[in-house]
């Protein structure tokens, strides 16, 4: 069962991929072998190729600042933002509900989407129960495989959705046309 998740969105310059490889890589591997990891994923933007974002998963609260004080104690992360020039922007995510496919076998799918909005003071847990909503009334659609939705541990009316799709297409017409808050779509990088 997952206890928290890490956002962590980022970008690299357009076309570098290879070049930034072991980047990509690097984190995943680094708490591969600690007690609290349960998965974690790379998906590259469908609209901006440059930008990503890695979804990882911990058992726990504690066993996620667990494993980023190792990773700091080790050097780490101090040398991964030297070597590579990127700090990323980490979100920690208290998860509220999910469905279908878990977090672990998130990176199992195509295509996912990524909402993150801020709802003013009081509004998040209205807004989670409406995500909550939505995602049952599409759940049923032809390549959804599963959805997950959390909310920052730091601001608790920031809330994150997450839909896992077995192809663009499928993901593309579960979007109504006029939405009024961004939804990022993203295709499974590693």
């Amino acid at each position: 069962m997952i206890g928290a998740v890490t956002v962590s969105r980022f970008s690299i310059p357009v076309g570098k991929e290879q070049e930034y490889e072991e980047m990509l890589q690097s984190f995943g591997e680094e708490v591969a072998d600690d007690k609290g990891f349960v998965a974690t994923s790379v998906w590259q933007d469908l609209g901006d190729p440059h930008r990503f974002v890695r979804l990882t998963g911990f058992k726990s609260f504690e066993t996620l600042f667990s494993s980023y004080d190792q990773m700091v104690e080790s050097g780490f992360l101090e040398e991964a933002v030297t070597k590579w020039g990127i700090a990323p922007d980490v979100m920690r995510v208290e998860p509220v509900g999910e469905h279908g496919v878990g977090f672990k076998k998130l990176r199992e799918s195509e295509i996912l989407s990524l909402s993150i909005r801020v709802m003013d003071p009081g509004y998040g847990d209205a807004w989670i129960e409406k995500m909550k909503y939505n995602f049952e009334e599409i759940a049923a659609l032809p390549g959804m495989h599963g959805w997950f939705i959390g909310r920052s541990d730091e601001v608790v009316d920031e809330i994150v959705g997450i839909a896992s799709w077995d192809s663009e297409d499928a993901c593309r017409r579960s979007i109504p046309p006029k939405v009024h808050y961004p939804i990022g779509l993203y295709r499974r990088y590693k």
